[in-house]
């Protein structure tokens, strides 16, 4: 079928669509069970065709390999979406067509976690722990090559026109991103911590999505749309759901947690104004990634560090650089109340540390946090970050003038002689600059008056 021919269908599609729902505005005084009665055949005939579809994914025909089985699936994916094209086009029932092809597409997902199972079965070490009807192999690479381009040619058509009838005019790009989607289905990774993520970039790929071509459309915010939204989101569950049929280890939860806060945060980030819906997302999305952290500290860091205080530092200063660097996604001056309850929170735990149990690490990490405090500060002009990152070069600096001091004491008179001419020569500077210093001192404590 060439490319005039789609467009003429999807046109005559359109077209019926907008007389469908002008007549469906029109109030139906006679009749009224009558009119329901296809709407209740439609969902009880969805819930039976789904309940067969998963008694068979389940059950299956013990007698056939997991091969004929796949392609029995797809024979039968494909019989209900030249049902539902034959319905929308020569019966003009759209209703009907949406019902049959939104099954179709919802479909996809399965057939490619079939398909995965076959590429995953050349690369496994023994049987996964699920049902044995869950499990797919296959023989040879090859034909699990063809079948993959025979299932997704297929599916191709069926996918495109069905959302053609859910969402019109953006068919074509829900049809690639769907088929990218399901993509990552068929990769053979079930570590799951690289499962993670890979549920991170079809999240935010799917997040792009949105907020590119379905967020400001109208049409997505009716029944349809609404319904293709959840349609693209069944990748992203079919790698979930069988994420958890492995095992799983903190690296997964960790990184799992870390994928939705930077998720939620994204979504922050790209809106205009700080709604409660938004400071809402904001927290969830630190918490998460808090939480992320706190799960792979303990599972992998917290048996390094003996002392107590060493532990306690470094799993406090990360989650205030969480704090502090999430900060910057809201607006309207909100993000600063974070920022400074970051920077005190990091002050807090780094004079702690420095007082109880100084080290050259953690005097150096305490003179580079202050640096990057003091750079932000004074981009975003803000005394309170710029106040702590002071201190905290000040705190680090400390540890090392004890060396300072022994070397000065070691060889006090080239100590002295040193020191001498350094203040000389300091003096001299001071007395040609002095205007310039006094100038520049003036102009600082000036800004910092207007400083947050």
């Amino acid at each position: 079928m060439n490319t005039i021919d789609k467009t003429n269908i999807i046109q005559e599609i359109d077209t019926a669509l907008n007389r469908e729902k002008k007549h469906e505005t029109e109030p139906i005084k006679n009749w009224k069970g009558l009119s329901i009665l296809p709407i209740l055949m439609r969902w009880i005939g969805c819930a039976v065709l789904t309940t067969g579809a998963i008694t068979f994914m389940l059950q299956g025909i013990q007698m056939i390999t997991p091969m004929t089985r796949h392609w029995l699936f797809l024979f039968i994916t494909t019989i209900l979406g030249g049902i539902g094209f034959a319905l929308g086009k020569y019966m003009k029932e759209y209703k009907g067509a949406r019902t049959f092809l939104g099954l179709c597409i919802a479909s996809l997902p399965v057939l490619s976690s079939q398909l995965g199972g076959m590429v995953y079965s050349f690369f496994r070490n023994g049987l996964p722990n699920m049902p044995e009807t869950m499990i797919f192999s296959a023989t040879s690479i090859s034909s699990v090559i063809v079948t993959i381009a025979i299932t997704f040619l297929f599916m191709y058509p069926i996918v495109y026109f069905g959302f053609s009838i859910f969402s019109r005019s953006k068919s074509k790009i829900l049809t690639i991103i769907y088929f990218i989607a399901n993509s990552f289905i068929l990769i053979p990774i079930r570590d799951n911590a690289l499962v993670a993520f890979i549920l991170l970039v079809i999240g935010i790929m799917l997040y792009i999505l949105e907020k590119e071509h379905l967020k400001n459309s109208i049409i997505f915010d009716s029944f349809e749309g609404k319904i293709s939204r959840i349609i693209l989101s069944l990748p992203l569950a079919v790698i979930f759901i069988r994420s958890l049929f492995y095992p799983l280890h903190y690296f997964f939860f960790s990184t799992l947690l870390f994928s939705v806060g930077i998720f939620l945060c994204l979504v922050v980030s790209t809106s205009k104004n700080n709604s409660e819906p938004n400071i809402f997302l904001f927290i969830s999305g630190t918490i998460s990634t808090i939480f992320g952290w706190i799960v792979f500290y303990y599972g992998a860091c917290d048996h390094y560090f003996a002392d107590s205080y060493i532990q306690y530092y470094f799993l406090i200063l990360p989650i205030c650089g969480i704090l502090y660097t999430y900060s910057f996604n809201l607006k309207n001056n909100d993000d600063r109340y974070f920022r400074n309850i970051a920077s005190l929170g990091a002050l807090y735990v780094t004079i702690k540390v420095l007082i109880n149990s100084s080290s050259i690490i953690t005097s150096l990490i305490s003179i580079i946090i202050g640096t990057l405090f003091i750079s932000t500060s004074v981009i975003q002009k803000e005394k309170i970050p710029f106040v702590v990152g002071g201190v905290s070069i000040f705190g680090g600096l400390c540890y090392y003038l004890k060396f300072a001091l022994e070397i000065y004491t070691n060889s006090i008179w080239i100590s002295l002689i040193v020191t001498g001419i350094l203040i000389l020569i300091t003096s001299s500077f001071i007395e040609t600059k002095a205007l310039a210093i006094k100038n520049r001192f003036l102009y600082y404590k000036k800004s910092l008056k207007n400083w947050n």
